[in-house]
Order: structure tokens, then C-alpha cells, then sequence
């Protein structure tokens, strides 16, 4: 009789054990069935609006530092964007004294009467350079037109 308690003692102390590495790979597998659904959403036609989130939402994913792509073309046409002056030095990941002279231009809308196309990318303009860069977040915001930005202590901020 006392042989089946003590199996039941044995495999309640192995348990906690047993448990904890089958916990780590319960996650692992969780965070590559969630990878995978968010592919699978990605993957949808091009005039849904869920799915070109999805596909936005993967591709920031893989980013994983701030690119700064100096002397690129200059931005498309657009309205309700913001233009923002860069009034110090340590603003917009910029060195040196020609940051007194940026101007940062985020965001904004373009309608070619068929469809409207809302941008969510960050320029900055050297006005003693005359060219403009074009600054790639790790995680920025979703695009926005119709909003409102400003530089403070050097972060710029954008509701």
C-alpha cells in the first residue's frame, strides 16, 4: 500500500521541474504561432485595410534601430502635414550648429482622385545644406495627417 504514495510524493516533487521547462517551450511555441497569424493576416488582398496594417505592423516589426538616410530626394507632394523649426542643437539626432538651421516635416495626405494616400514618414530639411534626410524609427507612429507637432528640450513630440 505505501508503494503508490510514494510515486504520487516522487512525481509531485518532479513536478515544479517538469513544469517550468515545459512552460519555456509552451511560450516559445506561442510566440511562433503568433508570428505565423500575423503573417497569414499580412498576406490579405491589397484593398483591405486590415491586412496593409498587418503588413506595416511586420515590417516595423524587423526594425530594430533609427536609420538617418542622408541627401535623399525631396518629399512627394502632400498636405496636412507638419513643418516643424528645430530651434536647438540636440534636436532631431542632428550635430553640430546646422541643427539650429533644420526643419523637420512629418506626416501628411495626397489625394490623386482616386485614392488617398496618408503618410507617416520624417524628413529633415538643412536649410544651410539645402538637402533633406529622411529619419527611419525603431517603432514611429502610425501615419497621420490633420495633426500637430513641435520640438521641445530636443524630442520632438506629434499628437
Amino acid at each position: 500500500m505505501g508503494k503508490g504514495r510514494d510515486k504520487k510524493k516522487k512525481s509531485r516533487a518532479n513536478a515544479g521541474v517538469k513544469k517550468a521547462h515545459n512552460q519555456g517551450r509552451r511560450e516559445e511555441l506561442n510566440e511562433q504561432k503568433r508570428g505565423r497569424r500575423e503573417e497569414r493576416k499580412a498576406k490579405g488582398g491589397e484593398d483591405d485595410i486590415q491586412s496593409l496594417l498587418a503588413q506595416i505592423a511586420l515590417q516595423e516589426k524587423g526594425n530594430k534601430t533609427c536609420k538617418v538616410l542622408d541627401d535623399v530626394a525631396p518629399p512627394s507632394p502632400r498636405c496636412n502635414c507638419t513643418f516643424t523649426a528645430v530651434g536647438s542643437q540636440a534636436a532631431a539626432g542632428s550635430q553640430g550648429s546646422s541643427a539650429k538651421h533644420d526643419v523637420i516635416l512629418y506626416g501628411g495626405e495626397f489625394y490623386d482622385g482616386r485614392k488617398t494616400y496618408v503618410y507617416g514618414d520624417l524628413y529633415r530639411y538643412s536649410a544651410k545644406k539645402g538637402t533633406w534626410s529622411l529619419v527611419q524609427g525603431v517603432k514611429p507612429p502610425k501615419p497621420r495627417s490633420g495633426h500637430q507637432s513641435f520640438v521641445h528640450r530636443g524630442y520632438f513630440y506629434t499628437f
